[in-house]
């Protein structure tokens, strides 16, 4: 089987809570976010979370370091 020239899930090396953090497919959730148009923050930032943690693994005692990196 070929393998794709393009990886659509690429992984993404972020600063979470002080640590290098691999995100994966982040550029597609940060645009995927974007285009919902939301204008509240509190909005932004739950989708931002939810659509993280659904393609990587988010411990409930780590997701405000996740929302406070992804909303930077």
């Amino acid at each position: 089987m070929a393998k794709s020239c393009c990886n659509s899930n690429r992984t993404r090396i972020i600063k979470i809570g002080g640590h290098d953090t691999g995100v994966i497919d982040l550029d597609n959730i940060l645009m995927d976010v974007y285009s919902l148009g939301f204008e509240d923050e509190k909005e932004i930032e739950a989708e931002f979370l939810k659509r993280a943690k659904d393609k990587n693994y988010i411990p409930e005692s780590r997701e405000l370091y996740y929302s406070v990196a992804l909303m930077s």
